[in-house]
């Protein structure tokens, strides 16, 4: 769940602040079928805050270049977890 209370937010109230993450594997797997099936090469990611579970975060990131699917993703982020992740930042580019 996000806690932040950023006043421009716009998922606050209908979503109550709650936060859902799919399965990495899912995702992957809906990734690596959208390029195989369909030759997509852009996804933009609709969660709102997809880096807020920094483990899973990083661990689909890594599938991701260990897949090598050439995928990129746009997403929505916070600047306090770009600075976090400044380990893993080579893997927020597509491959």
């Amino acid at each position: 769940m996000c806690t932040n209370t950023c006043t421009f937010c716009s998922q606050q109230k209908p979503w109550r602040q709650s936060w859902r993450a799919r399965d990495a594997e899912s995702v992957i797997a809906e990734l690596r079928m959208l390029r195989e099936r369909f030759g997509v090469d852009t996804v933009e990611v609709a969660d709102e805050y997809p880096t807020l579970d920094r483990d899973r975060w990083a661990y689909i990131l890594k599938r991701l270049v260990k897949e090598d699917l050439n995928i990129e993703l746009l997403v929505e982020t916070r600047a306090n977890d770009i600075v976090r992740d400044r380990g893993i930042l080579d893997r927020y580019q597509p491959h």
